[in-house]
């Protein structure tokens, strides 16, 4: 059984994936030829090839993907080694940062304004939720 601390966390993680499922259809289209949500069939993708996508041809995320990734982001899930390890069993962590790095830069294009998108990732870590049973 999950530790009932980490549901928020899974929760948020969930309602990204879901909220950021168009923006994962299009990129996985543009670099596999085939529209997916699943993040780990981007796996797939040289890094390289997903970092010149994000920054020179994806388009902005929408306001949904960025708010979800903001609440995401807000509750340092990409801080907790719980979380971590959770997604580093089906996603690369590289491409991963390259996705993160892109809402980051992106996101307050589409935000509402005074809603900051401070990336909380390594190194830039104010707090790493640490969750027991």
């Amino acid at each position: 059984l999950l530790s009932a601390a980490l549901t928020p966390y899974l929760m948020s993680s969930i309602k990204k994936q879901v909220a950021c499922s168009p923006e994962l259809e299009k990129a996985s289209l543009e670099l596999t030829g085939k529209a997916t949500s699943d993040p780990g069939q981007l796996n797939k993708v040289d890094v390289k090839k997903l970092r010149s996508y994000l920054s020179k041809t994806a388009p902005s995320p929408s306001k949904d993907c960025c708010k979800a990734s903001k609440t995401f982001n807000d509750l340092y899930c990409l801080c907790a080694p719980a979380m971590i390890n959770e997604f580093s069993q089906w996603v690369d962590m590289n491409q991963l940062t390259e996705v993160a790095l892109y809402l980051e830069r992106r996101c307050p294009e589409v935000l509402d304004a005074g809603d900051k998108f401070i990336l909380y990732m390594e190194p830039n870590c104010p707090e790493r939720p640490i969750f027991t049973a």
